[in-house]
């Protein structure tokens, strides 16, 4: 069996750096748009049914759309992105092996729900009392005015954040295990996204979705057909779709040929044979820290990593120094299998 890896209570300081990102880098932005979202519902009595939702790169109006568009935007993105970036850095602070960036990622959602609900609120106030909503003033002062505001914001979540400290796991270093001469070996597991991984794909479809049948709504509404802008979000939608069902679940397999990992779709697929193998351990992986995130990456001085959650990994070498790494269970199973092939 794998050798239980040591549960390391949490230090204070990667304690406090959880609860401030999850103030500032959560529920801020989500108290934000809430808050944006309650003032554009309180003006949708004073606006006409169908406003200017969308304006030019010159700042003119140039489509029109239902009112309540605005209060849902806000939320949507105030709640959809923020949670689909914090969940995963408040995991990844937990178990910080690495530089996590909290600061930059509460930025970001803070800027996020700021600009886009300032934004849209806006957009609302100037067309308050107008009887033509076509000819709505330019948005450009509004952008910029919410671009200040947005990085204002973003600047104090910045400060109040911290970054968690960087936990050293401890190694496990598992021996070979005992082959008899022509004994036929083979070790298989499903290397899954985790929940929260997994959580930040679905709320991303699910914003996109959303955006997209907005767009073809207004579209539709102002000219009586779909624009290729909306036809780009819904192909980007479906393109997440596709990730979702096939790149959140990799077959991960050791026998004597050497290593393979192939995706639950039969692509992307690796092989390492097992002639090119240098070195295998089983390590301890941050996605964030390490690799800036899920799925099949590429990081300076980690190499490729197939990363679909944190915590134990299997990592090999090459003979040329490039470095592939799985995130799967019982990796020191697969270690112990591979240094006896390869020995």
């Amino acid at each position: 069996m794998t050798t239980p890896r040591p549960h390391l209570p949490l230090s204070s300081e990667t304690a406090q750096a959880a609860r401030r990102f999850r103030l500032v880098g959560i529920v801020l932005p989500i108290g934000i748009a809430t808050a944006i979202a309650i003032l554009q519902l309180a003006l949708l009595p004073a606006l006409p049914r169908d406003i200017a939702v969308h304006w030019g790169a010159t700042g003119e109006a140039d489509a029109l759309g239902p009112a309540w568009i605005n209060p849902l935007l806000t939320v949507a993105v105030g709640l959809l992105v923020t949670l689909s970036l914090g969940i995963p850095v408040l995991s990844a602070i937990r178990r910080a092996t690495a530089p996590v960036r909290a600061r930059l990622l509460a930025a970001a959602s803070v800027f996020t729900a700021s600009l886009v609900g300032l934004l849209t609120l806006g957009g609302m106030l100037i067309q308050l009392g107008l009887e033509n909503p076509a000819a709505a003033p330019s948005i450009i002062p509004i952008l910029l005015a919410a671009a200040v505001v947005a990085l204002a914001l973003a600047a104090l979540a910045w400060r109040l954040t911290s970054e968690p400290p960087v936990v050293t796991q401890p190694t496990v270093d598992p021996d070979p295990v005992r082959l008899s001469p022509g004994e036929q070996v083979v070790w298989m597991r499903d290397a899954r996204m985790a929940r929260a991984g997994r959580l930040s794909l679905l709320l991303l479809l699910l914003a996109l979705a959303a955006g997209a049948i907005i767009l073809i709504s207004m579209d539709v509404a102002a000219a009586g057909r779909v624009s290729p802008a909306s036809w780009v979000l819904l192909g980007t939608a479906a393109l997440i779709g596709v990730m979702i069902a096939g790149f959140t679940t990799f077959h991960v397999r050791v026998d004597r040929t050497g290593l393979t990992v192939r995706s639950a779709l039969g692509w992307p697929r690796t092989h390492v044979a097992a002639a090119d193998i240098a070195q295998a351990e089983a390590v301890d992986v941050n996605p964030l820290g390490e690799y800036g995130g899920w799925g099949w990456r590429l990081a300076p001085g980690s190499g490729t990593g197939i990363v679909m959650r944190a915590g134990e990994a299997l990592r090999i070498t090459r003979a040329d120094g490039r470095m592939l790494t799985v995130t799967v269970d019982d990796a020191e199973r697969a270690v112990a299998l591979l240094r006896a092939i390869t020995s």
